[in-house]
């Protein structure tokens, strides 16, 4: 991706706000936006959703760690 091109910055930011304000949303909802940035063209996207996901499942709880392992799969 180059400069001209931020929208792998807003993804990467989108995936970072879930992380902190997952917790509010419902379950599926909290599953679905690190899924999409998994299949993301852009590696830095990609990247921060792994980085994300420990925090997503920690103030989501850890009942949601089940489910978040099935759809990693």
């Amino acid at each position: 991706m180059t400069e001209a091109d931020p929208k792998w910055k807003t993804k990467g930011l989108s995936v970072q706000v879930l992380s902190k304000i997952g917790f509010a949303l419902k379950p599926e909802s909290i599953l679905e936006i690190p899924c999409l940035a998994l299949c993301d063209e852009a590696e830095e996207v990609k990247v921060e959703a792994v980085i994300s996901i420990p925090m997503i499942v920690l103030c989501a709880g850890l009942g949601e760690l089940p489910h978040m392992l099935r759809r990693l799969e």
